[in-house]
């Protein structure tokens, strides 16, 4: 298994522990794209200002509506955010109709599936990367946003723990606190010497 979390997860089917590894996943950090600048790579995926970035299927249990759902309240203190979602997946259309219905067009961008090697590059040009699931059993996007130095804010579930200690290499955040989610944001987009300590 991935993760301690699903070390427990095993364990409560009945399987002695003794049975069970952790191997935790690993990235390679040989992207080609790793020594372009952040103002290069934010000009070749045609997006500009404070990206924030999130990666994942569009399921429910991923949260994106949450994290769309807080981008008028930090959009009043910082206009220049946008947020762009990587992925696809079944709430496609009703993640689109809350862009539209709450007037964030040109603000949050579902840029769909995107080849893993361009990733990199994605990594490059966000200022920080943000993960709001309910569940996550090892999350492989933050590692790879660690590996490419991007700051990571993610909830406190799952074997998130395992990758990210609070306050010294990202931030945790509660499950279903939005408004703990906002702080943590706006704090690495004001504070350069956290945004330095978190690459």
């Amino acid at each position: 298994v991935p993760s301690l979390y699903l070390e427990s997860i095993v364990v409560g089917w009945g399987i002695d522990n003794n049975r069970i590894r952790v191997i935790y996943n690993a990235v390679a950090n040989n992207s080609k794209w790793q020594y372009v600048t952040k103002e290069e790579a934010k000009e070749q995926i045609g997006c500009q200002g404070d990206i924030i970035l999130s990666i994942g299927r569009l399921v429910p249990w991923k949260r994106f509506g949450a994290l769309i759902g807080i981008m008028p309240e930090i959009l009043r203190i910082n206009p220049r955010f946008k947020l762009l979602v990587i992925g696809e997946g079944a709430l496609r259309e009703s993640i689109k109709y809350q862009i539209s219905s709450t007037n964030l067009e040109g603000v949050v961008h579902l840029v769909g599936a995107v080849d893993h090697e361009k990733l990199s590059l994605y990594f490059r040009a966000a200022d920080m990367f943000v993960l709001n699931p309910s569940y996550e059993g090892f999350s492989h996007v933050i590692l790879e946003a660690m590996t490419a130095g991007t700051p990571v804010v993610a909830t406190n579930v799952g074997g998130n723990p395992e990758l990210i200690e609070d306050g010294a290499s990202g931030f945790l955040v509660a499950l279903n606190d939005s408004k703990e989610l906002k702080e943590k944001i706006l704090e690495i987009w004001q504070n350069k010497e956290l945004q330095e300590k978190f690459t």
